[in-house]
């Protein structure tokens, strides 16, 4: 489905490693200093960087680079393996430059994952985080995922699932692992 995604007039889509990981860049024919950095879906176990094509016209709209990483994936590459890329990327990516990080279902957790690690290693906060229907607790057990359970596109099963198998010999309930589990400050610094 993501490679059907329709390409933006006068973005250019390229691949590459950074850090040693996967990563395609959208960059308008004007790029500013800007960056956003791009966490794709998939319930830990499947999606890629293509997923940003969706988002490419945000890029070509606000004349900035984004980039998308194709983090490792569970069940092979448990927890904390995808962080592990992120972090390796956004170092490389984001140093001395303003961004957003952007990341949805899946990519949402780890986005808010990540901005936790930026901050715990040191590193210059982004200036924003945009999460859109993030998954932020693996434990699937707060009231409105129950109340929803059957309403969901996702079986609770699969999702319970999916996240056993990132986790690995993690604890759903670890901050890194469950974002919901940390402090909520850590996304009201500046």
């Amino acid at each position: 489905m993501e490679s059907l995604q329709r390409h933006v007039r006068g973005v250019r889509e390229t691949t590459a490693l950074v850090a040693g990981v996967p990563v395609r860049r959208f960059r308008p024919a004007r790029t500013g200093a800007g960056l956003i950095f791009h966490v794709h879906g998939g319930a830990f176990v499947a999606g890629s960087s293509l997923a940003a094509r969706a988002h490419s016209q945000l890029a070509s709209s606000h004349d900035v680079e984004l980039v998308s990483v194709d983090y490792r994936l569970a069940p092979e590459h448990p927890f904390p393996a995808g962080l592990d890329d992120l972090w390796a990327v956004y170092s490389e990516v984001a140093r001395d430059r303003p961004t957003v990080i952007v990341g949805e279902s899946a990519g949402g957790g780890l986005a808010m994952s990540l901005v936790r690690r930026v901050l715990d290693r040191g590193a210059a906060a982004p200036e924003g985080l945009v999460t859109m229907f993030p998954w932020a607790d693996l434990t699937n057990t707060s009231d409105s995922f129950l109340r929803n359970e059957h309403r969901d596109l996702l079986s609770r099963k699969g999702l319970s699932r999916s996240a056993v198998a990132y986790a690995g010999d993690h604890d759903l309930t670890n901050p890194l692992v469950s974002p919901l589990y940390g402090p909520l400050q850590t996304f009201l610094q500046r």
